[in-house]
Parts: C-alpha cells; sequence; structure tokens
C-alpha cells in the first residue's frame, strides 16, 4: 500500500504539470517499483532442500499478486518518462534528442521485460504436466534470447546519452534518472534470466 500511494503521489505531480517535481521524489518511486519486483517465495522442497522462485514466476501465486510489481514498475516508468521529456528542454524550450531517445528505450525494454514475463508465465504454465520436456525447454531458451536482445537494445538506446557531456541542471536530473533506471532495469532482467536459464536446465535433465 505504501508503494502505491508513493507512486500514485507521483503520477499525481506530474500529470498536474508542476514542474516542482524533484529529481528525489521521481527516483524514489523508481527505486520503490523495481524493490518490489523479484521477491522470493518458497516452492517446498526439492531432495530435502528448499527451493525458492521469484514471485512473479511462481504459478501458485494468486495473478494479481504476480502482476503488482509490473505494474507498479509500468506506472514508475511513466512518471519517469514525463519527469525527463519535461527536464529535457533547453532555455529555449527545444527537447533534448539524446534525452528522448534514452527515455523512449528505456520505456520500451520495460515494457518488453514485462510482455516477457507474463509469456515465460505462460509457457510454464502450459508446462506443468511435462515440467521435463524438449519442447518446454526450448520455448525457455527462446525466452531467455528475448532477454539478451531486450538488454542489449536497451544499451543500444541509452548509450548516446550515457556518453554525452550535460550542461543544464535539469537536463543532468534527466540524464541521472535515466541511467539509474537503466541500471536497475537491467539487473531485474539478469534476475529473471538466471531464472529461466535454471528451469531450462531442470527441463533438459
Amino acid at each position: 500500500m505504501k508503494k502505491q500511494s508513493l507512486i500514485l503521489g507521483a503520477l499525481l505531480v506530474i500529470a498536474s504539470g508542476i514542474q516542482a517535481a524533484s529529481l528525489k521524489d521521481v527516483m524514489s518511486t523508481v527505486i520503490t517499483a523495481f524493490e518490489g519486483f523479484g521477491q522470493n517465495v518458497s516452492t517446498g522442497l526439492v531432495n530435502g532442500t528448499e527451493k525458492f522462485t521469484i514471485r512473479e514466476l511462481d504459478l501458485s501465486t494468486p495473478m494479481n499478486a504476480q502482476n503488482e510489481s509490473l505494474n507498479e514498475i509500468a506506472q514508475a516508468i511513466a512518471v519517469a518518462k514525463a519527469f525527463a521529456v519535461e527536464n529535457s528542454k533547453s532555455v529555449l524550450g527545444a527537447k533534448d534528442a539524446d534525452i528522448i531517445k534514452a527515455i523512449d528505450a528505456v520505456e520500451k525494454a520495460s515494457m518488453d521485460f514485462i510482455n516477457s514475463i507474463k509469456v515465460i508465465r505462460g509457457i510454464c504454465s502450459a508446462n506443468r504436466s511435462t515440467p521435463q520436456s524438449q519442447k518446454f525447454a526450448d520455448a525457455l531458451s527462446a525466452q531467455g534470447s528475448q532477454l539478451v536482445a531486450i538488454k542489449s537494445n536497451l544499451t543500444s538506446g541509452v548509450g548516446s546519452l550515457a556518453r554525452a557531456t550535460i550542461v543544464l541542471p535539469n537536463k543532468k536530473n534527466a540524464k541521472e534518472l535515466i541511467l539509474t533506471i537503466e541500471r536497475l532495469l537491467k539487473n531485474k532482467i539478469d534476475t529473471v534470466y538466471q531464472e529461466v536459464v535454471n528451469r531450462e536446465q531442470l527441463a533438459r535433465q
């Protein structure tokens, strides 16, 4: 509830057109959303050892709970994009091309990541009765490749901004926010990728 309140509050600030929305507030919204993703849940004992998976891919977790963190990330990205676009402007009001390209890349990568989670979940659900099969393993492998592609595209999309020298304080704030999201998103992509690799290995046994 606290996380949802933080995100809703930031959304209302941005939506109201108040340019005074601080980097600190928006950054807090983003970090809180990403921290809520990938919490470990127990899947029970396997050969006497307790196993865990991330909540978003745990089929025993209710769908609304699985989607909660995904929705929070999507909302936080919307807040971040509004902030970045507003703070991309020069003193004459022209938008910085590198910032716009980078925030668009972040938004696309985030949505692709969320969609990938849902596809992986669907694949796991469809193969519950055949947890060890070539078909299941191949489907997981394809999703692993998709995650690698999302991460690579994100790096390319943010690259120009990462290398750019920024002078105006508002643009510096936009750059700092975008690069922080890039780091957080890549971390979560890596978490899911490892989970997919582990499941693929089990499916091939």
